[in-house]
């Protein structure tokens, strides 16, 4: 594709100049005709298409465009959360003003001067998180016999991998890290039980409805609003969950289903939606295991429960790679790099909760 524009981009202009040059010898004409080509397809060709942003075929502006509405859809809860984007700085922290203490209120004053306070402002900061691919290496070779369809699928690949890893992280950083805040699946009246996923021995108590209701008072209690409330269910605890709801209950939840936003339903006062995974605890821990961390016998599965004013997310740079005739690879190399933070709004953790498997 870069090829045939660039020998499309040379004919015009070799057309141009041909059709308007006032010039009779047609020896001097053919070397100006040249000379004009040559400096379009070695010098204007290689600013237009490498020095403004675009990426071979793939435009930056439009990929970060397109990566954005890829985490609206795969991750559309991250989403259900307060922007924060506006206050990053430099790309790399996130620097929110917080207003001090508001002024007391003297009811029928009768005495003067009032003492002056001064307002203490602060700020609350955090750092982004950088998400980088592992760069991808496609042969010269290959590129001779290949379509760009290969390296649409590696760019498409790499996208996709960014948005899970970004949800993934954005979860534990939401998750609440202190007890009470924390709440174990009861899995009903009869103790309902539900098989390990691979990697866990035992059986873990299912997902009840009833554990949505401790958690409903839970938040009703902190004074959580009712509209903006959310819950995002581990995969391997939505079965049993689902199967649990009473047939008024699931009628009602799938009233609230959504497939473009990827709502599954609403209950108790949440908005319900599915994740392949959440968040994972080692047994009797207060925290999430850290990013990446594989699963052991006895770590237990959680779902989250939260207000979209008690988290919020950040955006900060994103940037695809390529390096195209690499010498040392002899082909393309290809990477991404995606700057995205978030954090809980409340040092206490209200607004925040975990279900966790009890055992």
């Amino acid at each position: 594709m870069k090829r045939i524009l660039n020998f499309l981009f040379v004919a015009f202009a070799v057309f141009t100049v041909g059709k308007y040059m006032p010039v009779n010898d047609p020896v001097i004409a053919f070397s100006i005709i040249v000379i004009s080509a040559f400096i379009i397809g070695a010098i204007i060709i290689p600013i237009k298409y490498f020095n403004t942003g675009t990426l071979g075929v793939l435009d930056i502006t439009i990929w970060k465009k397109y990566i954005i509405e890829k985490l609206r859809k795969k991750g559309a809860f991250i989403f259900k959360s307060r922007d924060d984007t506006r206050f990053v700085l430099g790309g790399l922290t996130v620097v929110i003003p917080q207003s001090g203490a508001d002024p007391t209120i003297i009811l029928n004053n009768a005495s003067w001067p009032i003492t002056a306070v001064r307002r203490t402002d602060t700020d609350v900061n955090y750092v982004l998180d950088s998400f980088s691919t592992t760069p991808h290496h496609i042969p010269w070779i290959e590129l001779q016999s290949l379509s760009y369809d290969k390296i649409d699928s590696i760019l498409g690949q790499h996208t996709n991998a960014l948005v899970e890893a970004v949800g993934d992280k954005m979860l534990i950083n939401w998750s609440p890290t202190t007890a009470g805040q924390e709440v174990a699946t009861t899995g009903g009246s009869g103790a309902v039980t539900t098989p390990p996923v691979a990697g866990q021995t035992g059986t873990r108590k299912a997902f009840h409805p009833d554990d949505l209701i401790t958690v409903m008072n839970l938040f009703n209690a902190q004074d959580v609003p009712d509209d903006g409330r959310q819950l995002l269910i581990d995969a391997n605890m939505y079965g049993g969950f689902y199967q649990q709801l009473s047939a008024s209950q699931a009628n009602s939840f799938n009233q609230f289903a959504d497939n473009k936003t990827g709502q599954l339903g609403k209950l108790h006062s949440f908005n319900v939606f599915v994740r392949s995974s959440v968040l994972l605890f080692a047994s009797a821990a207060t925290s999430p295991k850290a990013y990446g961390s594989s699963i052991a016998a006895t770590d237990n599965l959680a779902s989250l429960a939260w207000h979209e004013d008690t988290v919020c997310r950040a955006v900060g740079e994103m940037k695809p790679f390529m390096d195209t005739d690499n010498p040392l690879y002899q082909g393309d190399i290809f990477s991404m790099i995606v700057k995205f933070g978030g954090r809980k709004e409340r040092s206490d953790n209200k607004g925040v909760v975990a279900i966790i498997q009890a055992a």
